[in-house]
C-alpha cells in the first residue's frame, strides 16, 4: 500500500479521514497534515474520571470527551463485574488506550492487540502517567484468522515491554487501521499461535475491531476450548455486511459451537455488546 498522497510505497501508518475523505498517509504527510492543521503534538495528563467511579490520568486530548459519562457505560461495567484483580484480559483493539489502562487499574494482567502504530505512544503515556504495572504481553498488529510471515516478527523488536513505536510523541487525530483493507500488509496473528508462544491463559477477551470480529474468533479456536474465556464483542453490524458480507448471527452460530451463549450487553447505536459466556459458567449473569 503506498501514500495516497505522495505516492511513497514506505507502509502507510493508518485510514484517517480528511475533509471527508478516507485517505491512508505516510508518517511524514500525516505530520505536515497535523502541523498545517495546527494539531499540537504532545500532550498533558489530565485527571479524568470515568462513569463517576474510575479516575485515570488522560491526554487533554482525550480527557475532554463529553463521553466518559455515558460512553460504553454497560460494557464496562459487566466487564469491571466479570474480570477479577490477577485475571488476564486480552484486549483486541486497544486504540488510544484509555479502557486497556483501565482493566490494568482494576488489578488485571493485560495483553494489547493495536495494528494502528502512532497510537502506541498515546498508550504508553496513559500507562506512565497511571504508573501502571507493565503490559503482561503486546502485539502492534491485527489478530486474526491467520498468522501472516510478518506475524510474531514485531515482538522481537520490543523495548522495555513496548513495540518500538511506542517510543514516540503521543497526539490526537490518529485515524484507524482497517482489517479488510491491511491484514495482508501488516503482521498479523491468530490468538492461538499468540497464546501458544507466550504461555498466555487468557480469563477474558474483549475486542472491537470493526467489523472483523469473526476473523479474529476465528484465530481463538483453541483457546475456546482449552480456556473458556468470557469474551465480549463489539459487534459492528453495517460494517461487517459491507465489508466481509456476514452478519451477527454467523458469530453467534460459531460460538455457539464451542457451547458459548450470547447475550446482548447492550445496543449502542452503530454497535451491539455482546457477551459470550461459557455454558458451564452458569454463575455469570447479565443485568
Amino acid at each position: 500500500m503506498s501514500c495516497s498522497l505522495c505516492g511513497d510505497s514506505t507502509p502507510t501508518i493508518a485510514r484517517a479521514r480528511v475533509d471527508g475523505v478516507v485517505w491512508q498517509p505516510c508518517e511524514r504527510c500525516y505530520a505536515a497534515h497535523l502541523n498545517a492543521e495546527g494539531i499540537e503534538t504532545g500532550c498533558e495528563m489530565t485527571p479524568t474520571t470515568i462513569h463517576d467511579q474510575w479516575t485515570l490520568k488522560l491526554p487533554d486530548f482525550r480527557a475532554v470527551r463529553s463521553e466518559w459519562q455515558w460512553w460504553e457505560r454497560d460494557r464496562i461495567q459487566f466487564l469491571y463485574e466479570v474480570l477479577a484483580a490477577g485475571q488476564t484480559i486480552i484486549d483486541v483493539g486497544a486504540e488510544e488506550g484509555d479502557l486497556t489502562a483501565l482493566y490494568a487499574l482494576w488489578g488485571a494482567h493485560v495483553v494489547a492487540f493495536e495494528p494502528n502504530l502512532p497510537v502506541w505512544a498515546n498508550l504508553k503515556a496513559i500507562w506512565d502517567a497511571n504508573d501502571l504495572p507493565p503490559l503482561s504481553g503486546w502485539f502492534a498488529g491485527f489478530a486474526g484468522d491467520n498468522t501472516n510471515d510478518l506475524g510474531l516478527e514485531p515482538l522481537a523488536s520490543g523495548n522495555e515491554g513496548w513495540p518500538d513505536c511506542a517510543y514516540s510523541v503521543a497526539r490526537g487525530e490518529q485515524g484507524f487501521a482497517s482489517y479488510v483493507e491491511s491484514s495482508t500488509t501488516k503482521p498479523t496473528v491468530r490468538i492461538d499461535d499468540y497464546c501458544d508462544q507466550f504461555e498466555i491463559q487468557p480469563d477474558v477477551i474483549t475486542m472491537d475491531v470493526e467489523g472483523a470480529e469473526l476473523k479474529v474468533l476465528t484465530g481463538c479456536e483453541r483457546v475456546l476450548k482449552e480456556h473458556r474465556p468470557i469474551v465480549v464483542v463489539s459487534i459492528h453490524d453495517e460494517i461487517m455486511r459491507y465489508d466481509y458480507e456476514i452478519n451477527p448471527a454467523a458469530v453467534h452460530s460459531f460460538m455457539e459451537s464451542f457451547n458459548y451463549r450470547a447475550v446482548l450487553v447492550k445496543q449502542d447505536g452503530h454497535e451491539g455488546h455482546f457477551a459470550y459466556i461459557p455454558d458451564e459458567r452458569v454463575e455469570v449473569r447479565v443485568l
